[in-house]
């Protein structure tokens, strides 16, 4: 079962020498579906929304400066929910790790048993970029010059669990039968934690569209963006 939720919402106003601009869109994604035994229900979500802001400054007939901002966010969660639809998916009595549902269980030639609800801790992403632009154009004979700086700050945090539950690996039918796994990989609630990193961008430029001739337009530029 997948459902998309989309919508944006855009603003314009002119002013004597300002154009003012701001739009605003939101968009949501989930996604359900039942394991391969049909023992719980599994849901992931995504969710996305954008802001921006702009001013268009006239100074004068031939300088014009634009100023931008905006918040880009971004979630995503897999899964976001899960549902026992058998309850010993939920059984902690059958749990590997102490508190925990039933593992995973990887047998060569039979289909992957996904355990119970712990195996499917969530796990999700939050990324923000918070953005700043800024740019002078001037119109002078037969040059185009433009100019401008910008910041970008960038926070990600996430949280990510490699085998929550704990999961058996079997080398072959026989051994799974005679119960002997070949290895078990689990983590530690107490080891799993956020974890978040930060990045900011800073970028300066300019530029000048020089026309020597009605069909000859040279573009001369110079950018540089450090990031942290």
């Amino acid at each position: 079962i997948t459902r998309d939720d989309f919508f944006t919402i855009r603003v314009d106003h002119k002013l004597v020498k300002d154009t003012l601009s701001g739009s605003y869109s939101f968009d949501k994604s989930d996604a359900s579906q039942t394991d391969e035994f049909n023992n719980k229900s599994i849901t992931s979500g995504t969710r996305r929304q954008v802001v921006s802001f702009e001013d268009v400054h006239v100074v004068n007939p031939a300088v014009v400066n634009s100023l931008r901002l905006g918040v880009n966010r971004v979630h995503a969660s897999s899964p976001e929910s899960t549902t026992a639809l058998n309850p010993l998916a939920a059984d902690p009595s059958l749990g590997t790790v102490p508190g925990d549902s039933a593992p995973t269980v990887s047998v060569p030639g039979l289909t992957n048993f996904s355990g119970g609800l712990s195996t499917q801790a969530p796990q999700f992403f939050n990324w923000t970029s918070w953005q700043a632009y800024d740019s002078i154009l001037i119109t002078r004979g037969i040059h185009s010059l433009s100019f401008g700086a910008n910041v970008e700050r960038m926070e990600d945090n996430n949280f990510q669990v490699a085998h929550p539950g704990g999961t058996f690996s079997f080398n072959s039918l026989s051994d799974f039968l005679t119960n002997t796994p070949h290895s078990l990989k689990c983590d530690l609630p107490q080891y799993v934690t956020e974890r978040g990193l930060r990045q900011t961008i800073v970028g300066a430029y300019v530029q000048d569209n020089v026309r020597l001739r009605p069909n000859l337009t040279l573009n001369l530029g110079l950018r540089y963006e450090p990031e942290t």
